[in-house]
């Protein structure tokens, strides 16, 4: 409650904040010291509590406000910070010339291999999509000391790629 009450504070939307696990697991007492009369006897440890995992998936989309939004959260108790994992917003277009560029070199290509063999390409049968996003591997983050406070971890965004492949089976004639 106190993250997501930090987030909103730092100017998150609550479209942008998403429950995306919450698990519960059970607390042993450690046996390790207990010795049983009988060595062949099992003893199951009885539960002594239970521990709550609760991830929070966070947009983010004012990029400068990173850093001050990894401090709130710190602040308000989140353990594990994970990220960022950066995006666009709008990927359709980026994608569409991709698409397009992939094509291109799918025909060049079989009119190359259909040049060598003495043959044209006559048509296309199938074409099968694949790619897409591939996020960069998340940065984490560890719950620093607050009376150590340092400035708000800077945030580049870098660059971003997409890309897509093409699978293409053409037909051949002479």
């Amino acid at each position: 409650s106190q993250v997501i009450a930090a987030l909103k504070k730092a100017g998150i939307a609550d479209r942008d904040i998403q429950t995306s696990n919450l698990s519960l697991n059970p607390v042993y007492a450690d046996m390790s010291n207990q010795r049983s009369v009988d060595p062949l006897e099992q003893q199951v440890p009885p539960i002594i509590g239970y521990q709550v995992y609760n991830t929070v998936t966070v947009k983010q989309r004012n990029l400068d406000q990173f850093g001050k939004v990894i401090d709130a959260l710190v602040a308000a108790g989140a353990n594990q910070v994970n990220g960022p994992s950066f995006q666009m917003e709008d990927q359709d277009a980026a994608l569409d010339e991709a698409r397009a560029d992939a094509m291109k070199k799918a025909r060049a290509r079989a009119d190359l291999y259909a040049k060598a063999a003495g043959l044209r390409v006559h048509r296309i049968l199938t074409i099968t999509e694949g790619g897409g996003y591939s996020p960069p591997p998340p940065v984490m983050y560890a719950r620093a000391d607050m009376a150590m406070a340092a400035p708000a971890p800077p945030v580049m965004a870098g660059e971003v790629q997409l890309g897509t492949g093409v699978t293409v089976v053409f037909e051949l004639a002479p």
